[in-house]
């Protein structure tokens, strides 16, 4: 009985879309098709615009037509059937059905491409602008000629490390990142950013709510640029309610059930940004004015011994603040500092987790192991926060 149910719901599916399609070929519904991103054609003399590619419009046509009224429990089905490109295909062919597809990907992520989408070798005769828009979640080493393309759509990791960006692809990149559904971005390994690119992408950050984790390792940053990031990602509307808790790994999870509270889990990595001894005071500013740290990765910052007491100070004095994961290895921090940081940690708040790298003494580990058995110490120089940008399939 089972059987001969499922395969009349088949046959369903199959005739209908059959229908839709030969209807859409006979002009008698909606002649729009997604089609790729073209060219736009500049009359204007001297006009050599680089801002070539425009959005894929989809004029209705349609006429009016008796659109199949069936229980959404007979949608449900019937669109379980179909595929990317079957959706592809016909989901222009009148809007009531544009509809229950939009519907059926935005609250019930169906036919969404979760793999990382490797997008360098992009063209725009390549590209689907449906799947674009509403399918796509994780875009990795996009072209900056389809960076004003990525507001309006589903895309919640972003990943442009190593791109050779400056201050200039920042200002480009920036009006592209307002009110997104961005997560995730990923501007590492971008040494050209430095403190006025920094200082550009903190103007935007209170207009990203959705973001939770920000990697900018390694792009010369500074201490100003750094204190700029901290001030604006941490003070961006504190915090932003959670409404789906199966964000990222099982860590993430575990992060979200941890701090029990309604706002999100954020994680922010600025290693490798030559901070140094010269901004700490800035830094160290920025840093207690945080009501909450859940991942904060400070390595490899050239930041002094005799800087340690009061950057300890900053991060740890408050009670009430809420810490998880703070990363400091690499830092020159030895036996004296740690000493000084047991004196703090014995009066203030105490991280779940913290990294204080190479250089200190057996006994000294001991002693802070033994003081604060509800921190788990890390005395290597391991980076905490997850590399997710991974070159993944191909979409055309």
């Amino acid at each position: 009985m089972k059987n001969i149910y499922k395969r009349t719901n088949q046959i369903i599916v199959y005739v209908l879309c059959s229908l839709f399609v030969f209807l859409q070929s006979c002009g008698t519904l909606s002649n729009d098709r997604t089609r790729p991103l073209k060219r736009k054609r500049e009359h204007s003399q001297g006009n050599t615009s680089s801002s070539y590619m425009k959005e894929a419009k989809f004029e209705s046509k349609t006429e009016q037509i008796d659109f199949p009224e069936l229980p959404a429990e007979m949608w449900d089905v019937i669109v379980s059937h179909l595929s990317v490109d079957d959706v592809e295909r016909i989901i222009y062919t009148c809007k009531p059905f544009k509809d229950i597809i939009i519907n059926h990907i935005l609250e019930r992520n169906m036919w969404v491409i979760e793999e990382e989408s490797d997008f360098q070798r992009l063209t725009k005769e390549s590209f689907s602008y449906f799947k674009w828009k509403y399918l796509v979640r994780n875009v990795y080493q996009l072209p900056q000629e389809f960076w004003p393309y990525i507001a309006k759509t589903q895309i919640h990791t972003l990943c442009l490390r190593d791109m050779h960006m400056g201050p200039e692809e920042i200002n480009k990149l920036v009006p592209a990142l307002a009110n997104t559904q961005i997560k995730k971005l990923d501007l590492s390994f971008n040494p050209e950013i430095g403190v006025q690119g920094a200082t550009k992408l903190a103007e935007i950050l209170p207009s990203m709510p959705q973001l939770q984790v920000l990697m900018l390792a390694i792009n010369s940053l500074q201490s100003e640029g750094a204190s700029r990031i901290i001030e604006a990602f941490y003070n961006r509307n504190q915090f932003h309610t959670v409404t789906d808790h199966n964000i990222g790994s099982e860590g993430d999870r575990k992060l979200v059930k941890e701090f029990s509270d309604d706002s999100q889990p954020t994680e922010l990595d600025l290693k490798g940004n030559f901070i140094g001894h010269d901004g700490i005071t800035s830094l160290v500013e920025a840093l207690r004015a945080v009501s909450r740290i859940d991942k904060l990765d400070l390595s490899s910052n050239q930041i002094r011994q005799e800087d340690f007491p009061q950057l300890f100070s900053a991060l740890f004095d408050d009670t009430q603040r809420k810490l998880h994961t703070i990363n400091l290895a690499l830092n020159n921090a030895g036996d004296e500092e740690v000493l000084k940081l047991i004196e703090i940690l014995a009066i203030g708040s105490r991280p779940r987790k913290l990294y204080l790298g190479y250089g200190i003494s057996d006994d000294v580990q001991a002693s802070i192991e033994t003081s604060f058995p509800e921190t788990k110490f890390h005395f290597t120089g391991k980076s905490l926060l997850p590399k997710f940008c991974r070159a993944g399939s191909k979409l055309g």
